[in-house]
């Protein structure tokens, strides 16, 4: 441990210092002016938040330096019995690595039929109430399926002789179930054979192994199964037949890659093979690792490398401190100063959380033969790879569900952004930058100062809104045009709907060598290409490239002189001298600013499903409350809501400020009595700079929930009921509901044709609450999360926009299990 500590904090000296410049202004912000008559100013405190930053931050967005290779023995507190030959894979949704079976000491007697999990710290055995029988040769018969969430594990040799029977593990909130699949089509029985798992086409791939029924044993066929059945498929070009090989998936360059294996009892190879889906073709390398059969052998996606560790030669004996890199282009040895001993039939995966290949078990030969129970860990040389990509990809598997603590893809799951607070595409990249000990940029916070300096600059303020934070680059880092070259580390900017705000961010990981983008690390949340909704790497593609706005980069450069902290365009701003009057400022569309105020509302980056309005300031500085709207809209009406908690008498200044001065203003001094509510219309000319208020008149309160939110099945109807309430004495008079369209964050639709709403006109009576039934018709819409509001409009009262979410989900069917007792 001792040794792994010094070559991790050596790295850390090697990489290239970051430049700190902390602004020393004031915390609390400035004022957006003064006027020298009146000496009045607007306060910058945000939802009554004090708040203290580091808000220049630079970094530099390269890094210099590499991490050694090494490999580390863990010493968990327990572990599985000693073994090799068993199957081994890593379940990506729940970071966990899954052991099934094996041969315990080599005599062939046993069949070992155990499950055991290791979660990176401690491995743990756990139940099913039914298993696969025992069974061994089948360290690369096991692999995770990550679109469903679950391992397949085919074939091999129990006691009673070879098998060609299918199984899927997987848990069930806290059950875990090994299930028997019965599919209509299924390969030979067979062990020894390979299997990978291929996430872009999202199928299982096997390619041969050693059957007694087939003429000659040793296979050639390759096989793909996808959940239901297995399909043979024939390809132009075959690997020759053999067993006991290696596959791994390469999912930078879409293929599935074969290494060694055996062909003849005696005869070991060292050819490479490439699966592209269609065909294989063999690939010539400069230099390969020695012939060899039962090696371990993994991707790392963090790296985009082919890790290969032992195996046996040609006369049956273990390699010794064999590691192997395969980088799609050549196979390159791996120097270690401490190595796992000389074993073969031990399987290797990759854990993308820890970033590391993890290695269990095997069969050893140290004088006699015998079996390990040892785990290890291989970490290897990250070289010049970005760090935020690589704390990007960190994320890659992560889903939003409710075994995660998170039961909306905007509402945050707890604690910091790594493992992502929710699908949130922001996030993601907030996590890229924040997260990594090497990058340690907290752009939330660098922005949310920057958003109290300068007033008017963003719509809402944080960076969980993906057109703030491209705003955020623009105006402090670096913002750079759709047609130059991009950086890994950059983040892309999408704008899918045209109205030139950006919708969604991704982290680019990877470029070509003119700086075209190739991929991008991306929380898209739940939608039908990605059903479990957890973050993935994607391919670029022209759809990207039509609807990306821009690409920003953290500045290297020492920047110029800082803008001054002050704000020229105009502002509304409501002052309340009262602290017994609650005040909400409405505007046409049903949009408010109070002391209400819901982060993950903005965070789904839909603006017809956030309740708030731009450029909207709430503060509450005890003697007063002030409400600032930048950038107000001219013409449409505003409408103050004052609702009383106790019988007083209040001033309520209504202020049009531009260039820094008051251009007009209104001020009334009213009595209100305890549980009333009064309304002000109000209406603004800016080019004019005027505001023209009425006399404050006794107004209905109404009473909405905050947010509704409905699941249901492609081509389902669904409904809910919702209440509209008048909470105070007066009626609402001509009461009528509508739906706005309906949209996610990749750009898809339910239209507002699709929403019927019962009844949607009626009168509500004084304290009277009256129920509303929503019905959406879901026939067509694909997979999604699709977010718009209501809006709830009437003769005499102000209007109110209720958040709407539409789940539209996957069926899930739960069958009985019948047990023979």
């Amino acid at each position: 441990m001792l040794s792994k500590l010094t070559k991790i904090l050596s790295s850390i000296i090697a990489i290239a210092l970051v430049l700190i410049q902390v602004d020393q202004s004031s915390a609390l912000g400035t004022y957006l002016g003064q006027d020298r008559d009146r000496s009045l100013s607007i306060p910058l405190l945000h939802n009554n938040k004090a708040f203290l930053s580091n808000s220049n931050l630079r970094i530099s967005s390269t890094v210099t330096g590499t991490l050694e290779d090494y490999w580390e023995q863990i010493y968990p507190p327990q572990s599985p019995d000693a073994r090799y030959i068993h199957g081994m894979a890593y379940d990506i949704n729940r970071n966990v690595m899954v052991v099934f079976g094996g041969d315990p000491d080599g005599k062939g007697h046993v069949r070992l039929d155990d499950t055991w999990e290791y979660d990176g710290s401690d491995w743990n055995e756990v139940s099913p109430e039914l298993t696969p029988p025992g069974r061994v040769n089948i360290d690369h018969a096991m692999v995770y399926d990550q679109a469903r969430g679950k391992t397949v594990l085919f074939g091999g040799l129990s006691q009673t002789g070879h098998l060609d029977d299918t199984w899927e593990y997987y848990r069930e909130g806290a059950i875990r179930i090994w299930e028997p699949i019965t599919p209509t089509i299924k390969p030979l029985v067979r062990d020894s054979q390979a299997m990978a798992y291929d996430s872009t086409r999202h199928l299982t791939v096997m390619y041969g192994g050693w059957s007694p029924i087939e003429p000659g044993y040793y296979l050639q066929d390759t096989w793909e199964y996808d959940g239901n059945n297995w399909q043979n498929i024939e390809t132009q070009n075959s690997p020759p037949a053999r067993h006991q090989h290696a596959l791994a998936y390469d999912s930078k360059r879409d293929v599935v890659v074969l290494f060694g294996g055996r062909d003849t009892p005696t005869t070991t190879l060292n050819d490479t093979w490439e699966y592209d889906g269609t065909n294989w073709y063999q690939v010539s390398t400069a230099t390969s690792p020695s012939p060899r059969s039962s090696h371990g052998m993994a991707y790392d996606s963090i790296r985009e490398v082919i890790v290969l560790f032992g195996g046996r030669d040609g006369d049956g004996n273990p390699l010794n401190h064999d590691t192997w890199e395969y980088d799609g282009t050549n196979w390159v040895q791996i120097s270690t100063t401490v190595s796992p001993s000389e074993r073969y039939g031990t399987p290797l995966v990759f854990d993308s959380q820890k970033e590391k290949m993890v290695l269990f078990g095997g069969g050893l030969m140290n004088g006699n033969f015998h079996t390990s129970d040892e785990t290890w860990e291989y970490t290897g040389d990250s070289g010049a790879v970005s760090p935020i990509v690589i704390s990007a990809r960190a994320d890659i598997g992560m889903p939003y569900n409710t075994d995660r603590g998170c039961s909306s893809p905007y509402s945050g799951c707890g604690g910091s952004y790594h493992g992502f607070y929710a699908g949130v595409c922001t996030d993601i990249v907030m996590d890229a930058y924040n997260y990594n000990s090497d990058i340690p940029f907290d752009i939330q916070s660098s922005l949310y100062q920057d958003h109290l300096n300068n007033p008017g600059r963003y719509r809402y303020g944080t960076a969980r809104y993906a057109d703030d934070m491209r705003r955020y680059f623009d105006y402090e880092q670096e913002i750079v045009p759709k047609t130059e070259p991009y950086n890994p580390g950059d983040i892309a900017f999408f704008d899918w709907d045209g109205d030139g705000l950006s919708d969604q961010s991704g982290v680019i990981s990877q470029t070509d060598d003119s700086g075209n983008p190739l991929a991008m690390v991306d929380a898209t949340g739940y939608y039908s290409e990605n059903p479990s909704g957890r973050a993935i790497e994607l391919n670029w593609n022209a759809y990207f490239t039509t609807h990306v706005l821009e690409h920003g980069r953290v500045d290297t450069i020492t920047p110029t002189a800082p803008l001054l902290p002050t704000y020229t365009g105009p502002a509304l701003r409501v002052r309340l001298e009262s602290d017994s009057v609650k005040i909400r400022l409405w505007d046409a569309n049903g949009k408010s600013i109070s002391d209400f105020y819901e982060e993950n509302f903005v965070a789904s980056n839909v603006d017809e499903f956030i309740p708030y309005i731009p450029g909207g300031y709430y503060s509450d500085l005890g003697a007063q409350k002030v409400i600032t709207v930048t950038n107000p809209l001219s013409g449409p009406d505003y409408f103050l809501e004052l609702s009383a908690e106790e019988t007083h008498t209040y001033i309520i200044h209504i202020e049009l400020i531009e260039d820094s001065s008051i251009t007009d203003s209104d001020t009334y001094a009213q009595s209100i009595n305890i549980g009333e509510t009064h309304q002000i219309p109000l209406t603004l000319n800016i080019p004019a700079g005027n505001v023209y208020s009425i006399a404050p008149t006794l107004s209905p309160s109404i009473g909405t929930t905050t947010h509704l939110e409905i699941t249901g099945f492609p081509d389902t109807t669904v409904q809910i009921s919702t209440s509209i309430a008048e909470l105070g004495d007066q009626p609402i008079n001509n009461t009528h509901i509508s739906a706005t369209n309906l949209t996610n964050q990749m750009g898809g639709m339910i239209n507002a044709a699709n929403i019927s709403i019962s009844p949607n006109n009626f009168d509500i009576l004084p304290a009277e609450t009256k129920e509303v039934t929503v019905q959406v018709d879901l026939t067509g819409i694909s997979l999604g999360v699709y977010q718009g509001s209501l809006q709830v409009t009437s003769d005499n009262g102000y209007p109110v926009s209720i958040p709407l979410t539409v789940w539209v989900q996957n069926h899930s069917i739960y069958l009985p299990m019948i047990t023979r007792q």
